[in-house]
């Protein structure tokens, strides 16, 4: 658990107003922070006081607090708490004193008495999360930050849980929590990292640019992180150049990192040789620093030796009770299975293979060199049906040019719109679903996931959600011609008629030559009757998209009716 400050320190930072708040570490808050907590904390206080309580008393210990006696206030905050119906507020600051001075198992069941008496502010329960953390409570700690932060968006129980978050191994969820909190907060050094890191998880190349060009460029974590948005790039050289210094004199919290990143862009380039010696120097840890030395060794023409360093963690990783990741799993039992057969062990390739593709149907590469091992093995018929499913995924799969990845990189947002389609098309519409709502979380000011969403939620027969969807992409963009289309096609599916025919010739009159609001428009016309008012704008649609069937059949249908 990362470190948290002393009640002395704690002092300093929020009571010295003739230098900047110093950065602190883990879950902690800057001086800055750590002021404002407290002034809610008193806030709340004057607004909650008992009648069993004299004012002065209250008023004594909080004077105290605000002169910066920290040990002095404590102690009478503490005679506070145990008379007989100690006031609340009293309860939630001294906790928060006790959380500042790193003791949750004093400061928890005082946090929890103004809990249970439905008395918790925001500054209570970030509080309470924080001293559910010193207790080694993670899941406790994360309920009462996720609480905190519901009451009160960006404020430091949001921070504290993006990093918790990011520290859990869960990027969206701190990227999304920590994103607001650095443009807000752009000097936080600790928060604007963690962000950095998720966006770089998440593949969000612009914004982890934009996130580290802020922070020192000395420091060995925003090195590492430059050396990781590199090679995501696909400018390994570019990587080398960051990582090499890393690993040459290594700080201990980025040494193992650095180090498997590198020969990772050494094999990029096409150097495995460099590679093993990079891996070998160093105190191999985890499966992934095994799986690159492996594949090093394969590539450098020593496939022995590259079945011989995998072979323990591949044993491992059959089980299903494994604890490996599935995605580790699968990529090490494949690799493992591909340098079997390299050696012409397709017997013993099969067993690790049919895992791999088991945990990760999706990969057309298991299935190939399942097929393969398959047929060596004389089991032709299941071999012929791992190939027809390797050709199956190749054949759905569309490879993108290289230019659409490099625009997949530049805009993030997109590919995951681009995706996301690919999966309504492929028949999932709830997968589509939440991989748009995902990204109106990670961006938040683009309308364009909004658009989609209501599309989606429109083809799904849900128009009241498509219209929320469509008015929050107009209020984000209200000049945008795609958003005031989509409003007018919900209204169109909740039977809004009236509404629909004024948003979209009130488009029309700013964009005349939006083709899909002119046919909409024109089916309006007609079926009140109007028929004669739509022909011009089917003739204009004509005009400008002369194939387009959905106004060449309605101006048939018209011409019928005379």
């Amino acid at each position: 658990m990362s470190s948290y400050r002393t009640g002395e320190s704690w002092r300093t930072d929020c009571t010295s107003r003739s230098r900047k708040p110093k950065l602190v570490q883990g879950l902690t808050t800057t001086g800055r922070l750590c002021a404002t907590l407290v002034m809610l904390l008193l806030s709340a206080s004057r607004s909650a006081q008992t009648a069993q309580t004299p004012e002065v008393s209250l008023e004594q210990a909080m004077d105290v607090l605000r002169g910066g006696e920290i040990a002095r206030a404590i102690e009478l905050f503490e005679e506070l708490a145990q008379q007989p119906q100690p006031p609340l507020p009293a309860l939630g600051i001294l906790g928060g004193l006790y959380v500042e001075r790193g003791d949750g198992e004093l400061a928890m069941p005082l946090l929890q008495r103004v809990i249970e008496a439905d008395a918790a502010n925001p500054a209570v329960l970030f509080n309470a999360g924080r001293a559910a953390l010193l207790t080694g409570d993670p899941r406790a700690g994360a309920r009462y930050l996720e609480q905190a932060a519901a009451m009160a968006p960006g404020s430091p129980a949001a921070r504290a849980l993006g990093l918790l978050r990011g520290q859990q191994g869960l990027p969206e969820e701190a990227y999304v929590l920590l994103r607001p909190w650095v443009r807000d907060n752009p000097d936080d050094h600790e928060a604007r990292l963690a962000a950095a890191l998720g966006a770089v998880e998440l593949r969000r190349v612009p914004e982890a640019e934009e996130l580290l060009a802020g922070l020192s460029q000395q420091d060995p974590g925003v090195q590492l992180l430059w050396g990781r948005l590199l090679l995501l790039k696909g400018e390994p050289w570019g990587a080398i150049g960051f990582l090499r210094p890393l690993v040459d004199s290594p700080p201990e919290t980025v040494a193992r990192d650095s180090r498997r990143l590198l020969a990772d862009a050494f094999l990029t380039v096409g150097d495995s040789a460099e590679a093993i010696a990079v891996l070998e120097a160093g105190h191999l840890q985890g499966p992934r620093s095994f799986l690159l030395l492996s594949q090093a060794y394969y590539r450098n023409g020593n496939p022995e030796q590259a079945v011989a360093t995998l072979q323990e963690l591949a044993d491992a990783a059959l089980p299903r009770e494994s604890e490996m990741a599935d995605e580790v799993r699968a990529k090490l039992l494949l690799t493992h299975g591909l340098h079997l057969i390299g050696v012409s062990k397709h017997a013993q390739a099969l067993l690790y293979l049919e895992r791999a593709v088991a945990l990760d149907p999706t990969n057309k590469v298991g299935w190939q060199n399942l097929g393969q091992a398959l047929s060596a093995g004389g089991r032709r018929d299941e071999a012929k049906l791992a190939a027809e499913r390797f050709h199956e995924i190749a054949d759905a799969e569309q490879e993108p040019s290289i230019n659409q990845a490099q625009r997949d990189l530049e805009d993030p947002t997109g590919r995951e719109l681009r995706e996301a389609m690919q999966m309504l098309y492929a028949g999932d519409a709830e997968g589509a679903q939440a991989r748009l709502l995902r990204e109106v979380k990670l961006a938040p000011g683009d309308p364009r996931p909004l658009l989609y969403l209501s599309r989606v939620y429109l083809l799904d027969g849900r128009a009241s959600e498509a219209l929320e969807a469509a008015d929050s992409a107009l209020a984000a963009a209200p000049e945008n011609p795609d958003a005031l289309y989509s409003v007018a096609t919900a209204q169109m599916g909740l039977g809004q008629i009236a509404a629909a025919e004024a948003g979209l010739a009130s488009l029309l009159a700013k964009t005349p030559d939006y083709t899909p609001a002119m046919n909409d428009l024109a089916v309006l016309l007609i079926q009140s009757g109007r028929g004669n008012e739509a022909r011009p704008l089917l003739e204009r649609v004509l005009q400008i998209r002369p194939e387009d069937p959905l106004a060449a059949r309605n101006l048939e249908l018209l011409a019928g009716d005379h």
